[in-house]
């Protein structure tokens, strides 16, 4: 170390766990505070799922870099998202 290097503080030594305050006793020889106790449930009415649009599944894979400048390019220029462009693609080629 030269003289021109600041000396660096000291690290504090690793410490060990600490035990919780109520460990080795017995959890039923304890008292519940009250004022942390949980609040009742509060019921809330059962809402009817509604269907927005189409289910969707998630297909996650990779493409080329070509084909993804492809996508790219598409969805900018058609002003499309790329998940449009795809699936445009598909039903153009193998759709019914």
């Amino acid at each position: 170390m030269s003289n021109t290097e600041e000396k660096l503080p000291e690290r504090p030594g690793r410490t060990r766990p600490r035990p919780a305050p109520t460990a080795g006793t017995d959890p039923v020889d304890h008292t519940i505070d009250q004022s942390f106790a949980a609040a009742p449930p509060v019921s809330t009415p059962v809402k009817k799922a509604t269907r927005r649009g189409e289910a969707t599944v998630q297909v996650a894979t990779r493409v080329s870099e070509e084909v993804a400048s492809i996508i790219d390019r598409t969805a900018a220029s058609e002003g499309m998202t790329k998940r449009e462009v795809i699936e445009r693609a598909v039903r153009l080629t193998w759709g019914r």
